[in-house]
């Protein structure tokens, strides 16, 4: 199990990659706490174009969770799904894992989960809860 389940927001923009399209989304995940910083220069020195994307991600988001950093692992196949097309099958595929490994890592947190329905399908929810009064 993920022992770092506890967030530690990094500071700063910092420039992972030349193209914006890329670097926006490597400081998103990054500025959450969810993607290690190490990781990230690997992957960008990695994704050349859209077609490197969906496998530097997957062998970032397999080599995380057989090392039981599944905080890490659940971003990194979210990633991997970002950019995929609407006709991949992957993509529900990446999608659903990251919904499994995130409320695996935060099980403990009691999040209130729920879906909320849209379109033909439904959006995964959660409250946090409050754990003192202001």
């Amino acid at each position: 199990m993920d022992k770092d389940t506890r967030y530690e927001l990094p500071v700063g923009y910092f420039n992972f990659h030349k193209k914006q399209i890329y670097n926006f989304q490597y400081n998103r995940w990054h500025s959450v706490g969810f993607a290690r910083y190490k990781d990230l220069l690997d992957i960008s020195k990695r994704i050349n174009s859209f077609g490197d994307w969906k496998k530097v991600w997957i062998e970032h988001a397999e080599k995380a969770e057989a090392e039981g950093r599944l905080k890490n692992a659940a971003i990194y196949y979210r990633a991997a799904e970002f950019y995929i097309t609407q006709d991949d099958p992957d993509k529900i595929n990446f999608y659903d894992k990251f919904i499994e490994l995130f409320y695996k890592v935060f099980k403990e947190d009691n999040l209130e989960s729920f879906k909320v329905p849209y379109d033909k399908s439904y959006l995964h929810s959660f409250k946090v809860p409050v754990k003192k009064k202001l």
